[in-house]
């Protein structure tokens, strides 16, 4: 009787012992399965990078991480600081320029120069004239040291008589420099040239 107790005990640990490494191997195997699909699925999008156009329009865009991604911000800071030099009337040109003036690097000083001369906070507000831009593409060539890149684009000068329209097509270089809140791309445009700013129409 006690033989056979002893035997059914042993019995009893052999299956407890067997069924525990079991289930502790099939916790490893979850684990382990888990964690593949999870890295399987981080090198699916790693590449991966949204991008949205002009028009609102989202894409998915695959490139790699790393300096192919700075291209994109890159273009966002450009088309931030023409908009924001190039775009105003009274009410917002000293906030723009203001916001503009910390984009960019010593070149910036010799722009502000040249709207300190033609007076045109005065001429806005005399004149009553509206500066409005439309970007039609940005090149940045990211293969020269320092990145350098051309923004083309048109601006309209709204007046009393009548409106004007030009093109607005500027080179330029890009310095990294630290990251700020007012600067969160964390890079400058500089040397910034207007290359082009042939008249296209007046209506009046």
């Amino acid at each position: 009787m006690e033989l056979r107790s002893l035997l059914n005990y042993k019995s009893s640990f052999q299956l407890l012992r067997l069924t525990v490494l079991v289930v502790i191997a099939a916790c490893l195997s979850s684990l382990l399965i888990g964690y593949y699909v999870m890295v399987s699925k981080m090198l699916e999008i790693k590449d991966q990078v949204v991008v949205i156009d002009n028009a609102g329009q989202i894409y998915n865009s695959t490139v790699m991480l790393g300096e192919n991604t700075r291209i994109y911000e890159y273009k966002d800071h450009v088309k931030t600081f023409y908009r924001l030099w190039y775009s105003f009337d009274e009410n917002s040109y000293e906030n723009n320029i203001d916001i503009a003036i910390n984009l960019i690097g010593d070149s910036g000083i010799t722009l502000l120069d040249r709207y300190i001369m033609q007076n045109i906070e005065r001429t806005l507000k005399e004149r009553n004239i509206i500066f409005r831009v439309e970007i039609k593409d940005v090149k940045i060539d990211m293969s020269t040291m320092p990145v350098s890149g051309i923004i083309e684009g048109v601006q309209t000068i709204q007046r009393n008589r009548g409106k004007v329209q030009r093109n607005l097509v500027c080179s330029f270089i890009i310095d990294d420099v630290d990251r700020t809140e007012i600067n969160p791309h964390g890079c400058k445009v500089d040397a910034w040239e207007e290359i082009d700013t042939s008249e296209i129409k007046e209506t009046k």
